[in-house]
């Protein structure tokens, strides 16, 4: 195997936003050019970066004589989500261009390889999904194939979202819960993260607010006051508002008008040009409901968009992490197999 690494946008001073890609020896890799996966790293849009790869899907794609693309993106706080849907924007871009975009890096390099800008297929994990579900919409050229495994961004408008609403389900703040709701340990928690964090960061690095995001503090905190999606629009007070409209399809129409942040809800985006899909979730995560799965399912099923949904039972979130042989074949091999079948 072969990896190299490659800056894909400067978005802002001191930002250098990267990318990794991911060769089989040259005797297994397809013939140029060469179908890529772009997958996207989970850890909240608050943390991560773009080692926090599924291996099992990296190792099906390679073993397939694909390329694997993990990339990088900007993270809440101070970034929103309009900076992330530029990120996607700008990876995309530097994938085809074949002047100046990663096609003449790897000629540079000497790499025997090119990747088809024609055949690219998207996913993430977790809250990965969320990028990856812009880049299916927005993003040029449009992606092929798209996959999300127990993903967000299916649905940003559900009860989760919204603590003025939430009934039954309660998000687990694993692994380091805010017990207190307090308005100061909620403040405390976004003060310490409310400083450029870069997405190269190495674990145990002494960056304030670092702590809270991996160790969960600052994840808590925003949807227990119910601010995260103020964050990721960059509208404060936008959560308050939602929470005073009963009905989802009455939330829909609300955002739908939002002129500044319609774009970031991938929800009312949807329709029958939305990219052929594989979803995978289990029916026991208490960090991403399920319900957000089902719902984005249901709606790619009305708009005749081909869908796998596969239901992992009796499994929480980043199940795959710990999975027995069994429920890699029955969960997680399923996906470059889809992703092929496309190509």
């Amino acid at each position: 195997m072969s990896v190299s690494t490659h800056i894909y946008s400067y978005p802002e001073a001191g930002v250098a936003l990267k990318l990794d890609i991911y060769f089989a020896p040259p005797s297994q890799v397809a013939r140029n050019p060469v179908p890529s996966v772009v997958f996207f790293h989970g850890g909240s849009l608050i943390s991560g970066n773009r080692d926090f790869l599924c291996k099992d899907i990296k190792r099906d794609t390679l073993s397939r004589g694909w390329a694997f693309i993990s990339a990088d993106y900007r993270l809440l706080i101070p970034s929103t989500g309009h900076e992330i849907l530029r990120d996607v924007k700008s990876l995309f871009a530097f994938l085809a261009d074949a002047e100046g975009g990663l096609n003449k890096e790897l000629r540079a390099l000497g790499c025997p390889h090119q990747i088809d800008s024609n055949r690219l297929y998207v996913g993430g994990s977790s809250a990965g999904a969320y990028p990856a579900f812009l880049a299916a919409l927005f993003a040029q050229p449009k992606p092929k194939g798209f996959f999300s495994l127990y993903g967000v961004g299916g649905d940003l408008l559900s009860e989760f979202y919204l603590p003025r609403l939430r009934s039954g389900f309660r998000s687990s703040p694993s692994p380091s819960p805010i017990n207190s709701r307090s308005t100061s340990t909620t403040r405390a928690a976004a003060e310490s993260a409310n400083t450029v964090v870069t997405t190269d960061l190495i674990p145990g690095t002494n960056i304030p607010g670092h702590r809270a995001r991996i160790g969960g503090q600052l994840r808590a905190a925003l949807h227990q006051s119910g601010t995260y999606l103020d964050i990721l629009m960059g509208m404060p007070g936008l959560s308050e508002k939602l929470g005073q409209i009963p009905d989802h399809e009455g939330r829909c129409q609300y955002v739908a008008q939002c002129e500044k942040s319609r774009y970031l809800f991938p929800q009312i985006w949807i329709d029958r040009d939305f990219p052929p899909s594989i979803v995978i979730h289990g029916d026991a995560d208490a960090v991403v409901s399920i319900e957000e799965s089902k719902r984005f399912v249901e709606k790619l099923q009305k708009g005749g968009v081909e869908v796998v949904f596969l239901v992992a039972e009796g499994k929480g979130h980043q199940f795959e992490e710990r999975a027995s042989p069994e429920v890699y074949v029955q969960y997680i091999k399923p996906v470059v197999e889809f992703l092929r079948k496309l190509s």
